[in-house]
């Protein structure tokens, strides 16, 4: 998911100049936090899981509830543009079903013996358009 959101910046900044498009408006905002979680991550953990040989259920995921606002700006930065946020309204049919607050608990993770550090999102975002996403450069550059 968070792939698909930053693609969708990079490609909008090479052909129209970079927007970032959100639902809601500003101060609404500020109560709609995600739990986002980089690809990396996320096989790190389920690679742990399978190595120590853990069964049942586990959530994985960052344990951080973060804005869209700060994965925008991240986004922006790292492709050295201004930030540029369009706020949309939230269809109506949305409204009474979106998920305005995801947070992760990884207690049960850290308990199976899970210690890395989850990467933060502004270093998430940073590392999968600078060394993946922008044109030209591949894995192993």
């Amino acid at each position: 998911f968070l792939l698909c959101i930053v693609c969708n910046t990079l490609m909008s900044a090479q052909w129209t100049g970079p927007t970032f498009h959100v639902f809601g408006v500003p101060m609404e905002l500020q109560n709609v936090l995600r739990d986002f979680l980089y690809v990396k991550d996320a096989v790190a953990m389920v690679l742990h899981l399978f190595d120590c040989g853990a069964t049942g259920l586990y959530n994985i995921g960052s344990g951080r509830a973060e804005t869209w606002n700060a994965l925008a700006t991240a986004a922006f930065e790292a492709l050295g543009k201004p930030v540029n946020i369009r706020y949309i309204d939230m269809p109506e049919s949305l409204r009474d079903r979106y998920q305005y607050y995801t947070c992760t608990e990884i207690d049960k993770l850290r308990a199976a013996g899970y210690t890395a550090e989850v990467g933060s999102l502004k270093d998430s975002i940073r590392d999968m358009i600078c060394n993946y996403l922008i044109p030209g450069k591949y894995l192993g550059d």
